[in-house]
């Protein structure tokens, strides 16, 4: 985003010590230190409210302790008008989708979530972790890619 998009400036939160230390590198070898820092916290409290225009998920929902919490604390942080955006590559919701290329490849994937201490969802569920979060039911944008993002806009 940064690179595409020469005057945004970001605030990355990461919850792994050494994510945080591979992140402030990239954006470091990237030549953005100027625009985009890296802060170590709780993605369920990480201490900004009403700061930002955009919070954004990028295939980390699943992987969050509490993906309820990280909603809650990314919605609190937005301004009024602001987007929180999920974006992920979510597990077949039927036996149908399940027999897919997709559902074949995403299932494949999984696997090696899971050795990882992770798991990605379905559909429904990433929407249960939207309501568990005392939010909206947020606008489903499926994506030719396969992905799926969730938007939800902040009233101005």
């Amino acid at each position: 985003m940064a690179q595409r998009f020469p005057r945004v400036q970001g605030v990355g939160i990461e919850f792994e010590p050494d994510s945080v230390a591979r992140a402030r590198a990239t954006v470091a070898a990237a030549g953005f230190s100027d625009r985009i820092t890296i802060e170590q916290g709780d993605v369920g409290a990480p201490g900004h409210i009403s700061e930002f225009d955009l919070a954004y998920f990028q295939y980390a929902l699943h992987s969050v302790p509490s993906p309820a919490a990280a909603l809650r604390a990314a919605w609190a942080a937005l301004r009024p008008g602001g987007r929180l955006l999920a974006l992920d590559w979510p597990l077949p919701s039927t036996p149908e989708e399940a027999r897919t290329d997709y559902g074949r490849l995403i299932s494949g994937i999984n696997l090696d979530e899971l050795l990882q201490g992770t798991a990605l969802a379905t559909r429904e569920t990433v929407l249960d972790w939207f309501d568990a979060a005392g939010l909206a039911e947020p606008e489903v944008l499926e994506l030719p890619s396969g992905a799926t993002a969730w938007l939800l806009v902040k009233s101005a």
